[in-house]
């Protein structure tokens, strides 16, 4: 839930985690050439995107994992949803530059009053700059500027979610075979598969970043 004000939603915080914030933002400006975070319109989102993908696959690879981008069908989607998001108004679409070019970009929606932070993707050789702790601050900062009631970190419970003391939602997802159907039950099977790959896959990535987000 957010406040009104961004001075009211640092109280919130841990003093750590407000330290960081701070630290790291100073860290980025002393050390990169011309930082800027900009929030994209028009003409740059495609570029913004194409960077947003690089990024998340280089930070995926670097662990060894595929990500969730790496298909030229799955980046085309994302590309359309952009652009029609874009025209309704939804699209927020978070970037830091430096010195021309784009080192960390964070993919979020503003529907309803509601700013949805759907994924991210950060250089990882500059993790030493923690650009995702300071690029999502700039999200949430510009969230409570245009009034939104919420952030919403969407589905999971990765240790950078907690960071920023948020309330848990549980859903519940029921799935039901009939019985001695074996393609209901390949399917109860796979699911289970893929649920326990995803967990263990965000589970060894968090591991990975460390204090760093």
């Amino acid at each position: 839930p957010l406040p009104t004000t961004w001075e009211e939603f640092l109280r919130r915080l841990s003093k750590r985690m407000r330290a960081n914030i701070g630290y790291y933002t100073r860290l980025a400006n002393r050390d990169l050439p011309e930082v800027a975070f900009e929030l994209c319109e028009g003409e740059a989102i495609p570029e913004a995107m194409t960077a947003l993908f690089r990024l998340h696959q280089r930070r995926w690879r670097s662990r060894m994992l595929p990500g969730v981008l790496g298909s030229k069908s799955v980046r085309g989607f994302h590309y359309e949803v952009a652009e029609r998001f874009r025209e309704r108004g939804w699209l927020r679409l978070h970037v830091v530059r430096s010195g021309g070019a784009t080192v960390a970009a964070l993919y979020c929606f503003n529907y309803r009053g509601r700013y949805y932070y759907y994924l991210g993707g950060f250089e990882p050789e500059l993790g030493k700059y923690s650009l995702g702790t300071t690029l999502t601050a700039e999200a949430i900062r510009n969230a409570i500027a245009e009034g939104c009631t919420e952030f919403d970190f969407l589905r999971g419970e990765e240790a950078y979610k907690q960071r920023w003391k948020p309330e848990g939602r549980r859903n519940v997802e029921y799935l039901m075979s009939v019985p001695g159907s074996w393609r209901a039950e390949a399917t109860l099977a796979l699911n289970r598969i893929e649920r326990y790959v995803e967990h263990r896959a965000k589970a060894f990535s968090d591991r990975g970043k460390g204090a760093r987000t």
